[in-house]
């Protein structure tokens, strides 16, 4: 059994599994020295629970060290960055997100696109689910979406930050479909999940993370509707956006993956590939991804890169309204 340790070194947070050190990649014995993982976003938060259980699995099946070092900012992109002017011999990957990799770098002159990397694969899509307190007046998502039909922009829904995927969804609800929610940004899942709770907004939309997911198994909030194509088996009772009528909202949520550098070696991205995918079959990860979001068939670096183009296409078209 390996030992874990963490350390925090200045504004790194890192995560260490013991293993052995050496020298270089690319000439078919990778792994020979520890690999750094970045996360760009603090420590933490959902996106660094994921990357410390999956790089402790990938850990143990490469037989080497992983340390995980925060480097957040820029809504990602100052961790991104990294992860994209490091050296491309596998020993620096990372975390993305859909935000990282398509949204933020639409907003902003970044000087990267999700075509700027060797994308490795997708760990899991964590789906929009809309909520509301369980107190609250609208009940169901046809009650909800029909008030903000009749009443536009007087009903709040908060989002945790005005550029994430979940805003642009409700954007896409108001300009595709005549929903017209006011969208209130806030800096996290919590913010959002205090302010439906103390009755500040009138419902959320947020991804179906591991804190949201508890928050809904404990019945703290009530969820209206989730963005999958088919009824999610945590929540069966909850219709999907497409049943409601959101044909175009089918598969809404995040994408969160592993990337590195651009022009990885080719065999240091089938060994980082074969490692996730194992990785994604350790039952701790399970436990914390959820089954359903991690899907029964890996993707990987190919067909995750042609979700992410696909991705970009779809936001490109909201930022420019």
């Amino acid at each position: 059994m390996k030992s874990l340790t963490i350390a925090t070194v200045g504004v790194m947070s890192a995560v260490a599994l013991v293993g052995c050190s050496g020298a270089g990649g690319g000439d078919g014995t990778f792994p020979k020295k520890e690999i750094t993982w970045i996360v760009p976003y603090g420590a933490g938060g959902n996106t660094d629970a994921i990357s410390r259980s999956v790089a402790k699995a990938m850990s143990e099946n490469l037989k080497q060290d992983i340390i995980v070092e925060n480097a957040p900012g820029g809504s990602g992109a100052v961790g991104t960055q990294k992860i994209q002017g490091s050296k491309p011999d596998g020993y620096t990957i990372g975390l993305f997100t859909t935000g990282t990799m398509t949204v933020t770098p639409l907003l902003n002159d970044l000087g990267y696109s999700y075509e700027d990397f060797t994308n490795i694969g997708l760990m899991l899509t964590q789906p929009v689910v809309l909520l509301a307190d369980p107190s609250s007046e609208y009940q169901s998502a046809e009650k909800l979406i029909e008030a903000a039909k009749s009443s536009p922009g007087k009903l709040s829904v908060g989002v945790p930050g005005a550029t994430t995927p979940q805003a642009y969804e409700l954007n896409r609800m108001r300009e595709e479909f005549g929903v017209d929610f006011t969208v209130v940004p806030f800096d996290s899942n919590a913010e959002v999940m205090n302010a439906l709770r103390g009755g500040n907004i009138q419902a959320a939309a947020l991804n179906a993370s591991s804190d949201v997911r508890k928050s809904v198994e404990s019945s703290e909030v009530k969820p209206l509707a989730i963005g999958e194509a088919e009824r999610a088996d945590w929540i069966s009772d909850t219709p999907t956006l497409k049943e409601l009528g959101f044909e175009s909202l089918v598969n809404s949520g995040t994408l969160i993956g592993a990337t590195a550098p651009d022009n990885l070696p080719d065999d240091v991205k089938k060994k980082l590939e074969d490692s996730l995918e194992e990785a994604l079959t350790d039952e701790p990860v399970i436990d914390l991804l959820g089954a359903d979001n991690i899907g029964s068939e890996f993707i990987g670096s190919e067909k995750v890169t042609e979700e992410l183009k696909q991705s970009k296409e779809v936001y490109e078209k909201l930022v420019s309204n």
